[in-house]
């Protein structure tokens, strides 16, 4: 899940940062004046960020419950 998760975030942030590098390159022969970026996140961008958080913290959850579970089978 924690793979899942940094996945998620990982391509959200990189669409996000696509987007004004697209426009750049676009533009990037127009003459000067002309030439813009554009920045955008929509709200799918946001949801995914979203979502891929909450994978995060339920997968560093299930994580921490193994490790006490362990303890406690080590535990006479």
């Amino acid at each position: 899940m924690q793979a899942l998760a940094w996945a998620l975030i990982s391509f959200e942030v990189a669409s996000i940062l696509v987007q004004p590098l697209l426009a750049m390159v676009l533009t990037a022969s127009n003459p000067v004046g002309e030439r813009f970026i554009a920045i955008g996140v929509s709200s799918g961008s946001v949801m995914a960020l979203v979502t891929g958080g909450v994978l995060r913290v339920l997968a560093w959850v299930m994580d921490e419950a193994r490790k006490l579970e362990e303890d406690l089978a080590g535990t006479v």
